[in-house]
Parts: structure tokens; C-alpha cells; sequence
């Protein structure tokens, strides 16, 4: 008896198992989407590592802004390397090309407005000095990239050469410059600039930092990593990402206040309509009239010592009364409990439940 499998009825040959491994295939082909994956996978990685180590500083978002700014000048060295090398010039002398940039960005920021004044155009504000220093320090690094390229496709010299020789001649130009231009100056010096007065403002990456992209609120990225959420036992606290919680429990849309302002504030809008504040004066105990009725509180004793004696600053308390007292103690007020007992105030109702909550 024969047998025949379905590729031989549909005359093909049955194809072999795919020999592509497990973790290409999910990456796929797509450089973005590698990516995206790789970034996804190195900020879960430093979740879980300030998860085990409790270094809460590593993914805070002044951590990762730092690492950020830090990073741009390299990345952008980076970009110009690529750029360079992809068009045919060895670029060698990113690093003279950095120092040029450098150096006429803290001379425009510094001289910039001045000459300004110069040329007739009048002073422009302080604001401006940072901005011109931004515009010089671009102009200066396309000044270096030019003088390399002319040398090397105009001249047809070494692109090793040409790099390295803008190297030297950039290190020692600028500090030559540097002398003549900042020594003298407060705060400036062969090796620094001046120190400026006003600077770029700082602004939020959209998507990492939140802020706004016309109109639209952006998520806070780095912001969700930074939260922390721990589930409490007795003895030990376990620590979730943020990712994994519900979004009851994200701070997106809420406001940090302070208590004792909020509470100042109030006080004052009472004082306004006629209501008199004591601060500084705890309830001791409840007054009550010739019925047994409330009739108001009466406010501890101050200058007594621990035996009960008088101190020389004794001060007995005061009774305060009223048509009507309104006793907000909390969940668990002292005043409170002696109501309830002395009124039985909890007969025939279901017990009060309390929670401890951390914010």
C-alpha cells in the first residue's frame, strides 16, 4: 500500500524549516524598527536594574536629561562624521571643526551684540547674546568643514593630513584668539570665554519631557519611568514599574500643592467673611451646658510640666462657645470618640472603616 503526502499531490517539494533564527526574524529587516526595539529594551533593562539596586537616581529624568545634553555635542560630531565620510572626505578634523565652532560661539555671544552696535544697527538685547553665539559657533564649524573640503577635493590633499593639520592649527589659533580676545575680560581667560549673563532658554523634549506639539499634550516619557510604586507588606516593600499599573495610579493631570498653604490661604478667606482662627491652639476638651448639650471646646493648658505643676509660663486654657460646633478631626479624632461614646453616635449604623494610605 502507497502513500503520498500533500506536497506530492499538488506536485511541489515540501519546503524546508526556515534555518533564519528566532530573534532576526522578530527584528526584522527594518533598521527603525531595531531601533525602536533597542531603545524599548535598554530603558526596560534600566527599570529592572534600579528596581533590584533601589538607585532611584538612574532612571530619575534629571539623570537622563543630563545624559542627554551631554551626549548632543558627540552625536552631533557623530552625524558630521557620517555625513563626510559618505560623501567621499575622511573627516579627521571633526575635532578642529568642534573647536572653531567652539571658540566663534563664545566670541558671538560675547562681541556679538557689540558689533551689532557697530554697523548702525543699534544694541540689541541681552536675550540676543546667546542666540548670535548660537548662529557664530554654527558659522565657525562650516568655516572648518569648508577649509578641509577645499583642501582636500579643491587641492586634492591627504584627507589624513589636511584632518590632522586642521587639528593643530585649530588648537593653537583659538587659543592664540583667546588671549586676545577674552583675557582681560571678568571671567575670561586663555582656556574659557566670559561667563554670559543670559542663556538659551531650556525647553521639553515632546514625547520624553511632555509639553505641548501644537495644541497636542504630549506623554511624559521619562517622567512614567521615574514614578515609583510599591506594594507594602509587613516587612518588605515590592517595588512595580509604571507600565504595569493602572491609570488610576498615574500622576498625568495632577498638581502638587502644599497643605500648609492651602490651609493658610483659607484661613485668611474665613478671616474675611468674620471668622476668628486660633492657631497654635489644639481642642482639648468638650463643653457642654447645663443639658448636656454641646456648647463648644475648651483649649489645653500651656506652661505645664511633665509632674502637672505649674510653670512660671502657665497659661490656663481658653473656652471657646458657639450655637453650633462642627468638630472635623479626621478619621480618628480624640474629641470625636468621646461623642461618639458619650451620645452613642454609633448605634445602629455599620462600623466606621479606616486605611492607611502613602502619597
Amino acid at each position: 500500500m502507497s502513500t503520498s503526502t500533500t506536497s506530492d499531490l499538488i506536485g511541489t517539494e515540501a519546503l524546508p524549516p526556515s534555518s533564519t533564527p528566532f530573534w532576526k526574524a522578530a527584528l526584522g529587516a527594518s533598521p527603525r524598527r531595531r531601533m525602536l526595539l533597542g531603545g524599548t529594551l535598554l530603558l526596560l533593562l534600566l527599570v529592572i536594574t534600579r528596581i533590584i539596586t533601589e538607585a532611584d537616581d538612574l532612571t530619575a529624568s534629571s539623570t537622563i536629561g543630563l545624559t542627554l545634553r551631554l551626549a548632543a555635542p558627540i552625536l552631533m560630531a557623530g552625524l558630521a562624521a557620517l555625513w563626510s565620510e559618505r560623501s567621499g572626505v575622511v573627516n579627521i578634523g571633526i575635532e578642529g571643526m568642534m573647536i572653531l565652532g567652539t571658540w566663534f560661539g563664545a566670541y558671538g555671544a560675547w562681541y556679538g551684540p557689540e558689533l551689532i552696535g557697530k554697523i548702525g544697527l543699534g544694541t540689541p538685547p541681552d536675550w540676543m547674546a546667546p542666540w548670535m553665539g548660537f548662529l557664530f559657533g554654527i558659522l565657525g564649524g562650516m568655516l572648518g568643514g569648508l577649509i578641509h573640503a577645499l583642501a582636500t577635493v579643491r587641492f586634492n590633499v591627504d584627507h589624513v593630513i589636511s584632518g590632522v593639520a586642521m587639528n593643530l592649527l585649530a588648537f593653537g589659533g583659538m587659543r592664540y584668539l583667546s588671549e586676545l580676545a577674552f583675557t582681560g575680560e571678568e571671567g575670561g581667560g586663555i582656556s574659557q570665554s566670559p561667563k554670559q549673563l543670559d542663556s538659551i532658554p531650556k525647553f521639553n523634549v515632546p514625547i520624553l519631557g511632555g509639553g505641548k506639539i501644537f495644541g497636542w499634550e504630549s506623554p511624559d516619557v521619562l517622567g512614567s519611568i521615574e514614578n515609583h510604586h510599591w506594594f507594602l507588606s509587613k516587612n518588605y516593600k515590592f517595588p512595580m514599574p509604571e507600565i504595569l499599573m493602572p491609570p488610576l495610579m498615574s500622576n498625568d493631570g495632577c498638581y502638587t500643592g502644599s497643605l500648609g498653604n492651602l490651609c493658610r490661604w483659607l484661613a485668611g478667606k474665613a478671616e474675611e467673611l468674620g471668622v476668628e482662627i486660633f492657631p497654635g491652639f489644639a481642642a482639648a476638651e468638650v463643653l457642654y451646658d447645663e443639658k448636656g448639650a454641646v456648647r463648644g471646646v475648651a483649649t489645653g493648658d500651656m506652661g505645664v510640666a511633665r509632674d502637672g505643676s505649674h510653670k512660671p509660663d502657665y497659661q490656663p486654657g481658653m473656652e471657646l462657645t458657639a450655637k453650633y460646633s462642627v468638630f472635623c478631626e479626621g478619621a480618628r479624632g480624640h474629641l470625636t470618640k468621646r461623642l461618639k461614646a458619650q451620645f452613642d453616635l454609633e448605634l445602629d449604623c455599620q462600623p466606621q472603616v479606616y486605611g492607611l494610605g502613602i502619597k
